[in-house]
């Protein structure tokens, strides 16, 4: 599904120059059902995706975000805590085509100063250890205040020790994706 989202993407965006995140996710969720042949056949296979487009300014940044079944965890300088933008209910492929005709919406996040966005897979959230506990959003979402101020390679380092720590011996459920990027405006 990785490899067919990415062709699909590249497609959208380079090929049809479709830059509005939501726009992107609708084509591509018609573009996997077709792909797929999910009209026809009983192929049920779907993707979640936390997509973000980032506009720099002299005086800002603008993050556009659109999610099929995925947040957005956003932390701007000065806050408490970090807050999550929900995505929509709406995954691209899959089971729900049929019944699902929620259309994606996007979500603009500005940051006058300096912050940090997170997108991840499930995999991380839902990894479980040996109490068959999952990791959960919000124990991610403490793990990344309270790491903040650190760098990004440090910051990567603490979050693989703790996934590591939580599972101990249960194996990998699914993919772990997280990635962060810092937001800084200079004035």
């Amino acid at each position: 599904m990785s490899m067919i989202g990415n062709t699909l993407l590249n497609e959208i965006v380079n090929s049809r120059k479709i830059y509005d995140t939501a726009q992107i996710l609708t084509e591509l969720h018609k573009l996997v059902v077709i792909s797929l042949r999910q009209d026809e056949s009983e192929n049920n296979d779907g993707m979640d995706v936390c997509f973000c487009r980032i506009d720099k300014y002299s005086d800002k940044t603008i993050v556009n975000f659109t999610g099929a079944k995925r947040p957005l965890l956003v932390y701007k300088e000065g806050y408490s805590e970090i807050e999550t933008i929900k995505g929509n209910s709406k995954s691209i492929g899959g089971t729900q085509r049929k019944f699902n005709i929620e259309e994606f919406t996007t979500e603009q996040i500005t940051f006058d100063n300096t912050g940090a966005i997170y997108l991840s897979s499930d995999g991380y959230t839902d990894q479980n250890n040996s109490n068959r506990d999952k990791f959960s959003t919000n124990q991610l979402k403490e793990l990344i205040f309270n790491s903040i101020k650190k760098t990004m390679h440090e910051q990567g380092e603490i979050y693989n020790l703790a996934i590591e720590n939580w599972k101990n011996k249960e194996e990998q459920r699914d993919d772990i994706t997280l990635i962060g990027i810092k937001i800084k405006n200079e004035l």
